[in-house]
């Protein structure tokens, strides 16, 4: 499991960080912090023995998938997996690209239930609506258009209780 902490402002762009000193100047990091506390994100990830990279807005680490080493890269704002590449074009996949082109999808509010993952994105039609994944482009869709038309939803406040999917919108 990868777990981030908010901590440094400047990029951590090798092993023990800029210089290879392993402080970060400008960090401030928590006092208290565990699997529960203090986290911006957390996701399970294949077994490896890796120090992440943090650039811009990206985390990147190793890690061993089907006995092939991969790396994997992360928005460091929402812990999802952007793309993961062992290294071949043929084993380099993004999970989904929702808007296709220059703008990106924004993803927002990424809650399980019922074993897909929920989330509000816009795909630059209708704008924010609900979404779920169950890991693949094919198994990646929009829920429902909830306001019909040009206008968008924007689901927020997504929370699973039980196996329902609680949302404002």
């Amino acid at each position: 499991t990868l777990m981030t902490i908010q901590t440094a402002k400047a990029a951590w762009p090798q092993f023990r960080g800029p210089n290879a000193p392993g402080v970060a100047a400008d960090a401030r990091p928590p006092i208290h912090f565990g699997p529960n506390t203090n986290l911006l994100w957390k996701t399970a990830v294949p077994p490896g023995l890796s120090a992440p990279v943090v650039w811009g807005d990206r985390l990147f680490l190793t890690a061993l998938a089907s006995n092939r080493l991969v790396t994997l890269a992360f928005d460091t704002r929402t812990g999802r997996e952007l793309w993961r590449t062992d290294g071949t074009s043929a084993g380099t996949v993004e999970v989904a690209d929702i808007n296709p082109g220059l703008a990106g999808s924004d993803p927002s509010e990424l809650t399980v239930s019922s074993g897909a993952l929920y989330f509000a994105a816009d795909d630059g039609t209708p704008g924010g609506e609900l979404w779920k994944s169950n890991g693949t482009a094919a198994g990646t869709i929009q829920v429902k258009d909830i306001q019909a038309g040009s206008v968008s939803s924007f689901p927020t406040e997504l929370i699973a209780i039980g196996s329902t999917l609680y949302f404002t919108a």
